[in-house]
């Protein structure tokens, strides 16, 4: 009898076993499950911008009356009184959409124009920006325009998104345009900028622009002047023993966009 209650006690243990290693199985393939299915809803597969199509075009105000699109320009400015008037082009297209876009699930990064002009200056850097965009603001609450916008400061970029809800299997095609007006006396001397597009991140524009530009230097007069040092903190042991003095230099440069820096 000791003997079979044994082999009992040992079936059940068996049992246990293995309906516990079951249910363990079967939570970890649930949980793979899972885990792939949050992946694929947040990353875009190559099927989900098949077909689309993205380019840039450029137009200059001095070329054929900024009728005729370009990849490049060199803006030799010869005085601070030159005035461009450059747009910028964005072009999205797909002839047979696969699938259907919600409004927000297309983002177009596109690189900003506005680089050609130097940053830092609270009273110039709204000539970094373009005089108009054909987009609606971010956060106006009615929409106007097919895409929406907002500007990335830190990496010198536009991004676009879609307003309106793009159906499967539809013919699209769109155009962004960002009117610019550049002065020469606020462009940088030498800025060498490149253009290009990004489709969510994935598909980049089949082309790019450059825009150079080079200006006279401004004429400046530098200074130095001396001062003495009133306190010997910090300057290390035996100060009193050498002649201490500060020295300040500064620029200053002649023109409407004067600037002057003191170290």
């Amino acid at each position: 009898m000791k003997c079979k209650s044994k082999v009992k006690l040992v079936l059940i243990i068996i049992l246990i076993i293995t309906t516990i290693l079951g249910l363990f199985i079967g939570i970890s393939k649930h949980s793979d499950v899972s885990i792939m299915n949050v992946f694929h809803e947040i990353k875009h597969s190559p099927e989900d911008l098949e077909g689309w199509n993205l380019s840039l075009l450029m137009y200059d105000s001095t070329i054929d009356n900024g009728r005729t699109p370009v990849n490049s320009v060199e803006w030799n400015a010869t005085n601070e009184d030159e005035v461009r008037h450059v747009t910028v082009q964005v072009n999205l297209s797909n002839i047979n959409t696969t699938k259907e876009y919600a409004p927000g699930e297309l983002t177009i990064s596109v690189d900003n124009i506005g680089k050609i002009v130097p940053l830092g200056y609270a009273d110039i850097e709204r000539y970094a920006q373009s005089e108009s965009i054909a987009a609606d603001k971010i956060d106006k609450e009615e929409k106007e325009y097919d895409w929406s916008y907002r500007y990335d400061t830190s990496n010198s970029q536009i991004f676009f998104i879609n307003n309106n809800t793009i159906e499967a299997g539809a013919s699209f095609e769109s155009t962004i345009q960002m009117a610019n007006v550049f002065s020469a006396e606020y462009v940088q001397n030498g800025a060498d900028v490149t253009l290009s597009a990004c489709l969510n991140g994935e598909l980049n524009s089949i082309n790019t622009l450059n825009y150079k530009c080079t200006t006279n230097k401004k004429i400046g007069k530098n200074y130095l002047t001396c001062k003495k040092i009133i306190s010997y903190d910090e300057l290390g042991e035996n100060a009193t023993d050498y002649i201490w003095t500060r020295f300040l230099i500064s620029s200053e440069f002649t023109g409407k966009n004067v600037r002057r820096l003191c170290i």
